[in-house]
This record gives structure tokens, C-alpha cells and sequence, in this order.
């Protein structure tokens, strides 16, 4: 007896479905044609799952560039040629840097999706003192796959902007770099048991738009590290009484700047 699936065929169709079921753009190189060639995933997206026809009217953008709405046509060797029509207005990125611990593959995978979804503008990856050394060292980051969560990430928002991603080698090191690209900002770091201020308390005390923010690992911060944190000017700050998972912290914090940033 054969089973129908194998373990391993499962997992890359459920990939293939979480990647792609939601691609309310299309986004293309920077510096490509408005063209797709036929091997392209989501020419088999567009042509099975959106179900598409010569004519129909999609979005299309190229990343970190314009929008368009454009029509499609499919060429003989099954490639698409698309055509604007219009532009369309797309978000800019907020005015956030976040730096947040490694974290076990699948969900770094939801956090960089989310971190373009929700139009985080700076994303780093360091190791944190308590985290799991071995997350750092998954394909996403030595194959560039984070890349793509990205821009599914941005592709689901229908807009064209995709996060800087960098790897630091410390907190510290995460720190400097964030300071470097935001020297004016709000700063704030998520900690469920020595916070001063809740995190949507401390962003109504101040006029600014712009803001980093520092999350722990899974297992939370080590005193070292907030000191390390009110050294470098961070508020520690509360998102309610309950433990967050980190990807739902993540997604909980990334929520409330957009809340008070896009006003």
C-alpha cells in the first residue's frame, strides 16, 4: 500500500498554499519588463487558482516602486505580458525599525510575512541571550528565503514597499544599527514583567511618528539585556497581562504603531 501523500510532498503543498492563496498584488523586480515567464509560480497562480483570463485586471508593481492596475495577456509559450491602466496609490512604509530574537523557522517565517503586511520599514534578526542558537542557522536566512516572506508579506498588503532585513550578531550590535537609521526615535522594548508603561501609553505621551522596538526571544529578556536596553534609552513597556507567543507579540506591537502612526 502506497499512501496517496508523503510526509514531504504534504509539507511543500502547504507551503505552496500559505505562500500563495493571498496574492492581492503581483510584485516584480525592480528593474524587470512588466512580464512573467511560464515556469513562473505565479503564472500557475494566476492561470489555476485566480482563474484568469486575457483581459482580466490584476495589480501589479515593481518592488519598492510604483502600482499599477494592469490587464494580462497570455502569450503562446504561456508566459503573461501585463499592460497598466492606471496607477495606484501605495502606502509608504511606517517610520519603525524592529529588532527581534531569532526565532524557531516557521515563526520568523509568519513575523517577516507580517513585518511587510504591516508595513514595518527596518526588520533585524539578532541572537538573544536566551534564545535557541541553531534557529540562526536555517535556510531562510543562508538561502535568502526570508526574502520571499517579504514579498508575500507585501503582495498580501497590495503594496510595493518591502522592509530592509539585516542580521546582527548581538543585541548590542541591534541596537546600534537601529539607532544609526532612526537617531530621533521613539524607543521601546515589550517586556511582560518589568515594564513602566503599557506600549500604547507610552506612544500617547509623545508627539513623534517614528519608533523602534526591540522584542526578546521565546523565553523573554535577561536582566543583562534590559539593563543593556535602559542604557540605550528604552522604555520597557507592557502589551496587557497576558504571555504573547513571539510571533503574536510581534504582530500585537507592529498593530498598535500603525494605530497611532497612521492617525
Amino acid at each position: 500500500f502506497q499512501p496517496l501523500f508523503n510526509r514531504k510532498k504534504l509539507e511543500s503543498y502547504i507551503i505552496f498554499f500559505l505562500q500563495y492563496r493571498l496574492m492581492n498584488c503581483l510584485l516584480l523586480p525592480e528593474n524587470s519588463a512588466l512580464t512573467l515567464n511560464a515556469d513562473s509560480p505565479k503564472v500557475r497562480h494566476i492561470k489555476n487558482v485566480l482563474k484568469m483570463s486575457d483581459g482580466d485586471e490584476i495589480f501589479v508593481g515593481k518592488k519598492n516602486g510604483n502600482l499599477w492596475v494592469c490587464t494580462l495577456k497570455y502569450a503562446d509559450d504561456g508566459s503573461i505580458e501585463f499592460k497598466p491602466l492606471r496607477d495606484v496609490p501605495t502606502p509608504e512604509c511606517l517610520d519603525v525599525g524592529i529588532a527581534i530574537s531569532f526565532a524557531r523557522p516557521q515563526i520568523a517565517q509568519r513575523i517577516l510575512f507580517e513585518a511587510a503586511c504591516l508595513g514595518v520599514r527596518h526588520l533585524i534578526f539578532y541572537p538573544a541571550t536566551k534564545g535557541e542558537a541553531d534557529y540562526a542557522k536555517s535556510s531562510l536566512y543562508a538561502k535568502g528565503e526570508f526574502y520571499d516572506w517579504l514579498e508575500k508579506g507585501a503582495e498580501q498588503a497590495c503594496i510595493t514597499a518591502i522592509p530592509k532585513f539585516e542580521i546582527c550578531q548581538s543585541l548590542a550590535n541591534a541596537l546600534t544599527s537601529l539607532e544609526n537609521a532612526f537617531p530621533n526615535a521613539l524607543r521601546l522594548a515589550p517586556d511582560v514583567y518589568e515594564a513602566t508603561d503599557t506600549l500604547s501609553g507610552a506612544l500617547e505621551k509623545n508627539l513623534t511618528k517614528t519608533a523602534t522596538l526591540v522584542l526578546g526571544s521565546e523565553r523573554g529578556f535577561t536582566n543583562a539585556d534590559r539593563n543593556t536596553l535602559r542604557d540605550s534609552n528604552y522604555t520597557l513597556v507592557s502589551l496587557g497581562k497576558r504571555v504573547m507567543r513571539t510571533d503574536s507579540a510581534f504582530i500585537a506591537s507592529c498593530a498598535i504603531l500603525s494605530a497611532f502612526f497612521e492617525k
